[in-house]
């Protein structure tokens, strides 16, 4: 009969040390992949909320720009019209209402430029309306109603919806491409 030899109590001892010793090492790596996994999940949120926040701060730029160029009469309100017009059907018998302040810079740019599209359309004064918004009116009662703010909330609208298929480019510099070198070149020390 084969005899099996009892472990020596340092065996035991050493064989429990190193259990003990393995579980304290889980618990390490758990506890790094956790913190790990925190981190990256911060990062992304960060992330967003920059990406976020760049989009409000280029909406606010750019609504900054428009009525800094609308307030010197410096914003193209031909080009406005002509587009607007684009859109509708026929520019028979049609009514473009503009705030005074605009129809009077339209006016003044006609005449200097001896542009004569305006004489198809009917123009008419709305002070309702905001610096850079106009009304476009179809006899047959159809309109369209350019409103400044509303372009630009479109454009934060679209910018915010473009989040989701942006992707990040990580940049690296010059010096993380170049291999760790564990002697200094000759050349650049002689």
């Amino acid at each position: 009969m084969a005899s099996v030899a009892n472990p020596s109590i340092e065996e035991v001892d050493s064989e429990l040390a190193r259990r003990d010793e393995q579980q304290q090492l889980h618990y390490v790596l758990e506890s790094v992949r956790e913190a790990l996994l925190t981190n990256q999940e911060r990062r992304q949120q960060l992330l967003d909320e920059m990406q976020e926040v760049a989009i409000e701060l280029a909406v606010a730029i750019a609504s900054e720009l428009v009525c800094t160029a609308i307030d010197r009469d410096a914003f193209d309100i031909d080009g406005l019209l002509k587009r607007g017009l684009g859109e509708i059907d026929s520019i028979d018998r049609v009514t473009i209402q503009l705030n005074p302040q605009d129809l009077d810079l339209l006016k003044r740019r006609c005449e200097e430029r001896h542009s004569s599209w305006t004489n198809s359309v009917f123009l008419k004064a709305n002070s309702t309306l905001a610096r850079g918004d106009c009304r476009i009116e179809q006899e047959d009662g159809h309109s369209l109603v350019r409103h400044v703010a509303a372009h630009l909330s479109t454009i934060r609208r679209h910018l915010l919806e473009e989040l989701d298929h942006a992707q990040i480019e990580r940049r690296q510099t010059q010096e993380s491409d170049r291999l760790v070198k564990r002697f200094p070149d000759r050349r650049e020390t002689a």
